[in-house]
């Protein structure tokens, strides 16, 4: 019983090793289109949440940031946490804003956000380096 039980928490390390990858700087760094956004369990398309399906992140070396949102574009600078679990973004004019990393697996990232005590996960596909 020791051996299955042994087998199967290595299957499932592996398993989670494949699925999720640490998040750096050099993986991080592209273009990142909204893909959907999951509020409270549901499914909302990027389009029906914002009348446009053209919502990306562009994150750049250097902590450069670009966020674009339909034709509109706004510039600023990102970071990670010290314990590289949150994104923070910080845009000329307005507070920063903090994204919690919930999973990154290389060409997919999920980041939570709190707006007005809202809790929002957007999820986003990496489309260029």
């Amino acid at each position: 019983m020791r051996k299955v039980i042994l087998i199967a928490a290595i299957l499932l390390g592996v398993h989670s090793g494949i699925q999720a990858q640490e998040v750096s700087e050099k993986t991080l760094i592209g273009k990142w289109k909204l893909e959907f956004i999951d509020a409270q369990g549901q499914k909302v398309e990027t389009s029906l949440a914002f009348g446009t399906d053209q919502v990306y992140q562009v994150y750049k070396a250097k902590g450069e940031f670009v966020s674009l949102f339909g034709d509109e574009t706004d510039k600023g600078n990102w970071k990670f946490s010290d314990d590289k679990k949150t994104i923070v973004i910080s845009v000329e004019g307005s507070p920063d804003t903090l994204f919690k990393l919930v999973s990154f697996k290389g060409k997919t990232m999920s980041l939570e956000f709190t707006d007005e005590g809202e809790t929002l996960v957007l999820n986003y596909k990496k489309v260029e380096k």
